[in-house]
This record gives structure tokens, sequence and C-alpha cells, in this order.
């Protein structure tokens, strides 16, 4: 298995794990359909997994970018690229800031119904509630508690325990 999650790593896979149990027949029936190695009678033109060299993509981006840039500035003169894209980043943000500050002119104020607003049967309903919860957390510490006393009475009583057999080991 160690030979082949190495060999996974070196070809680049995307997903060695499922490499490994296509190159490892023992981890999948060779009936399984959706082993395109072993059958390709079913594979449905699918195509085998195969690592990308991402580094390799975002440098054929730059590249791309670059000459964009290269060219633009050649016709425009030095800087005209970097001044439009400037130009069009400013132009998106104005078009967002009056899109905020029409937002904010067409918001209209809701009422907050919180529990001031609530009639006096809900709010009796709501503290009995919480009265409640709470009740149960502190239930619930207190057994914590009572939990934790009782294990170390008992850890204390086996130390004692081990301490009475050591000494009369020691006296035998």
């Amino acid at each position: 298995m160690s030979c082949v999650f190495h060999q996974a790593l070196n070809q680049h896979a995307m997903q060695p794990v499922s490499y490994m149990t296509r190159q490892l027949r023992i981890l999948r029936p060779p009936t399984d359909p959706f082993n395109t190695q072993i059958n390709q009678r079913t594979a449905y033109g699918k195509r085998i997994e195969k690592g990308t060299d991402w580094d390799a993509k975002q440098a054929e981006v730059d590249q791309s970018r670059g000459l964009n840039r290269q060219s633009y500035d050649q016709t425009h003169g030095k800087g005209a690229f970097d001044h439009k894209k400037r130009q069009e980043c400013e132009e998106l943000h104005q078009k967002f800031v009056e899109l905020d500050r029409q937002a904010e002119q067409n918001k209209q104020p809701t009422q907050v119904a919180g529990y001031d607003a609530w009639s006096d049967e809900d709010k009796a309903w709501y503290d009995d509630l919480v009265e409640g919860v709470m009740h149960l957390i502190d239930e619930d510490e207190v057994n914590r508690e009572k939990k934790k006393k009782e294990a170390a009475e008992k850890r204390k009583a086996k130390a004692e325990h081990a301490r009475k057999l050591r000494d009369f080991a020691r006296r035998a």
C-alpha cells in the first residue's frame, strides 16, 4: 500500500486514495462498474483520474495576462492598462455605492417585537421556561460535582488500599 501511495503522489493524482483503490484491486471487486481501469466496457467515456499541475495552469494565466497588458500598453502608452483597470474598478465601486444608497433610502423601519411587546401570559411562559432550563443546568452541575467527588473518593480508597498492601508486603 505504501508503494502505491507514493506512486499516486509521484503521478500527482488529485485523489490518492481513489488512485490506490484502483491500483490495488483487492480493495474493489472486479465487477465494480465505476472501476474504469478494470471494466472499460462500463466506463461510458469517463476519464480515468489524472492529476492537474495547478502551477503550470497559473503560469499560463499569468503569461496571457502579461501579454494582454503588454499589447495594450504598446498601443496606448506605458501604464495605460493599469490606469484602465483602476478606472473600471472605480466605476464598479461607484455603482455599488449608488446601489447601497438607494437601498438605504428604500429601507423602511420595521417594528421590533421583543420581550416588552409580549403579552403577560407569553412573558410568564417564557420566564418559566428559562427558569426550568436554568434549574436543569444547576442540577446537572450538582450531579457532575457529585460524580467528581465520588471518583476522587474511589481513587483515594484505591491508593490507600495499595499503600496498605505495599506496607504488608514490606513487613512480610
